[in-house]
């Protein structure tokens, strides 16, 4: 694999020393372990926001739920509920949209 592409940044003293150190204990250089945390990231990310989505869909599914039960058993209860949600909301200066 050929690496055409330089990359350039600027870190601290700390992070230097603390990626120069890891580098080391890996028996990499500073560029090996750099690439292999660029390829890790740029793998995990698709991964990562697939878990956010299932848990989006699993809080959304369990709000439904809730909203039904209390729609059914206790509806004086779930008015209040939604108004305080709402209250809530307003306080923080977002809508319920």
């Amino acid at each position: 694999m050929s690496f055409d592409i330089l990359f350039s940044f600027r870190v601290t003293p700390t992070e230097h020393a603390g990626v120069k150190a890891l580098a080391e204990q890996r028996g990499l250089s500073v560029s090996a372990l750099v690439r292999s945390m660029i390829e890790r990231e740029l793998e995990a990310y698709p991964r990562r926001e697939q878990r956010k989505q299932e848990a989006f869909d699993q809080i959304l599914y369990l709000a439904i739920l809730l909203d039904g039960v209390y729609a059914q058993r206790e509806p004086d209860l779930r008015s209040k509920l939604i108004q305080v949600w709402r209250d809530r909301l307003a306080e923080e200066g977002r809508t319920h949209g």
